[in-house]
């Protein structure tokens, strides 16, 4: 390696503590702190430098799923009411009808009475879907790629592009509407005001802090050896 290249931790190590004085000033520095300098210089790179990565909330959207008839139903079907397959057994409840064709449907569970959101053990195609309450009645499609598509609201997954590297957590927002009496709840506060502002980067004044914190820990040890190194600061 160059003297001004390091090729590995260790080389890395012993340049900095020549940045930092060595072998004319004698710094104090255990093996441990110089590893975790190093470590959080990277983390710091990986989050703040325009080609590494950031932390941001992203939005999904909660699908219900789909079923379709080969021709219109027979009656009519009532929202939130249990609809059942007259072959398969697998049961639902209906989220909203969409036409005389279509119903949105959420909480599929097999015959079993087990929630799974399978294509093998849901609405068969070409059978005959009663409604509880209703009454009303429906054959599915004759494609079963058509009759059943699961949403995420029972596949219970959700998207992420090749961009996204790592899900730290999933807030639980709430599926019901929000009303009045939803004012006081955690639910109704963060939409109302922490997730706009977040979105808009009005936590940078956290953020900078932060950022302050970790540039005076660093200035104490040889972060900024490490920072003059490989992260350019415009």
């Amino acid at each position: 390696m160059s003297s001004t290249q390091p090729a590995s931790t260790t080389e890395l190590k012993e340049y900095c503590l020549r940045k930092l004085g060595k072998p004319v000033i004698d710094v104090n520095l255990a093996d441990e702190q110089m590893n975790d300098m190093i470590d959080e210089s990277v983390q710091f790179f990986q989050e703040y430098h325009f080609d590494g990565t950031e932390v941001y909330y992203a939005k999904e959207q909660v699908a219900a799923s789909t079923l379709t008839f080969a021709s219109a139903a027979t009656g009519t079907f009532d929202t939130e009411e249990i609809i059942t397959g007259g072959t398969s057994g697998a049961t639902a409840k209906i989220h909203e009808v969409t036409s005389t064709t279509v119903l949105k449907f959420k909480q599929h569970k097999n015959s079993d009475g087990l929630r799974e959101a399978n294509t093998s053990a849901t609405f068969t195609a070409g059978e005959t879907i009663t409604g509880g309450t209703s009454g009303a009645t429906g054959t599915a499609h004759a494609t079963q790629a058509t009759a059943v598509v699961f949403g995420n609201v029972d596949t219970k997954a959700l998207s992420a592009d090749d961009t996204i590297i790592g899900i730290r957590d999933v807030l639980p927002i709430k599926a019901e509407k929000l009303s009045s009496d939803d004012m006081f709840s955690i639910e109704y506060q963060f939409n109302l005001n922490q997730l706009p502002g977040l979105l808009k980067g009005s936590g940078g004044l956290q953020i900078m802090q932060h950022l302050d914190n970790i540039l005076i820990l660093w200035m104490i040890c040889f972060l900024k050896v490490i920072l003059d190194k490989f992260v350019s600061i415009d």
